[in-house]
């Protein structure tokens, strides 16, 4: 089977999540989501923190997922975590 990945931060937010078939939420920690957005887009905690409150909320998403990802770990155990669901894929696609 063929298999397409779409990345959306705000896939729920704009209603765009009933477009496809399945939904993956990767997630982490907020302090950890916080620092990376300050990392990333070099703003304030403050900012940061404004860009979360904008969004639905991690545990929310990950309720409406049919898999959820934490992506807390290190780049090698998150890339096991991808291997293992990617392996279960074809069961929950069928």
């Amino acid at each position: 089977p063929e298999y397409w990945f779409y990345e959306a931060a705000l896939l729920y937010e704009t209603d765009f999540a009933a477009k496809f078939s399945r939904v993956w939420v990767v997630h982490c920690p907020l302090e950890q989501q916080l620092g990376r957005i300050v990392t990333r887009d070099k703003v304030s905690l403050e900012h940061a923190q404004k860009i979360l409150d904008a969004q639905i909320s991690n545990k929310k998403k990950a309720r409406q997922a049919d898999v959820v990802i934490d992506s807390s770990t290190s780049i090698e155990e998150l890339e096991a975590k991808i291997k293992v669901a990617l392996e279960y894929l074809p069961k929950i696609v069928g």
